[in-house]
């Protein structure tokens, strides 16, 4: 599993890198639609920041 924190310090995950930027796009989508975040911003964030989470969120079970 992969997970990067948002601009907002919420925490997504999904299980690679690829899927991590999508599941932030969905997120930011969502949740901050008018940031104009771009898919290379989506990419920087994931390839600078994404770490394997030491353990599982507790949503993540």
């Amino acid at each position: 599993m992969r997970a990067v924190r948002c601009w907002c310090d919420e925490l997504v995950a999904a299980e690679n890198d690829q899927r991590l930027v999508e599941v932030l796009r969905d997120h930011v989508s969502e949740a901050h639609p008018d940031e104009g975040r771009t898919d290379d911003d989506l990419r920087e964030r994931v390839a600078a920041e994404a770490e394997e989470p030491e353990e599982k969120p507790p949503w993540a079970y």
